[in-house]
């Protein structure tokens, strides 16, 4: 952890690999966030999202922009975890407050949906 009045973290790559928690006054390496998965055999495999950094960063940003009521897009190449996370996010919002609409939003999906 770092003091932001003392200096600017710098044993990562980037700033990016870091959280700032106002509330401490410290840099904190997202890497320290990251919860330990811990496996439910209840859960269905498309319902499992393992934490990761880039998981974490984005659940926290979801959880930012839901709470200051500001829209969010997430873009980036298939297979990095934008809908998983999106979706984790969403099975966690209290379904007696919020309405949540599944969109289909290519036809292939849309084919399989109606043929599988």
């Amino acid at each position: 952890m770092f003091n932001i009045l003392e200096e600017l973290p710098s044993h990562e790559a980037t700033l990016f690999e870091y959280f700032f928690d106002a509330s401490k006054g410290y840099w904190i390496s997202w890497k320290r966030l990251v919860p330990k998965y811990q496996h439910n055999p209840e859960r269905k495999f498309y319902e499992i999202l393992v934490p990761t950094i880039d998981t974490c960063r984005s659940d926290w940003l979801l959880q930012l922009c839901y709470r200051i009521k500001r829209p969010v897009l997430f873009v980036g190449e298939s297979g990095t975890s934008k809908t998983a996370t999106i979706t984790s996010f969403l099975r966690k919002l209290n379904p007696d407050l919020n309405v949540i609409f599944k969109i289909i939003d290519n036809f292939y999906k849309l084919i399989f949906e109606i043929f599988f």
